[in-house]
């Protein structure tokens, strides 16, 4: 693996430091995920290999989409509890992820 790690990816290590210290479990607990979710991207495949910024923010978009998922499955089911935690950490994603453009835009 080289050391020159993406920005993104930078940001997320930076982030999940600073959550730790505050002792945000919910924050960390994302954003560790996220990381992992990395990880296995990056090792997926034929050879292991460093992501670009726009892969690690299509692994990150991915999650997102796991997230608001699992929280309509668990809203539908009568979960509200699982569907409040799945909402957190999507809301800790969203901010990895780029605005939403307006439909002026």
């Amino acid at each position: 693996m080289s050391d020159t790690a993406t920005p993104l990816k930078e940001r997320l290590r930076t982030d999940l430091t600073a959550a730790m210290r505050s002792r945000d479990k919910v924050r960390s607990g994302t954003i560790r995920m996220v990381i992992a979710a990395i990880s296995e991207a990056e090792v997926a495949g034929p050879e292991a290999r460093e992501l670009t910024d726009a892969q690690v923010l299509d692994v990150v978009v991915r999650e997102a989409k796991k997230r608001r998922e699992a929280t309509e499955a668990f809203t539908a089911a009568g979960r509200p509890e699982l569907a409040d935690k799945e909402q957190a950490e999507a809301a800790v994603l969203a901010d990895y992820l780029p605005q939403a453009m307006t439909p002026e835009e």
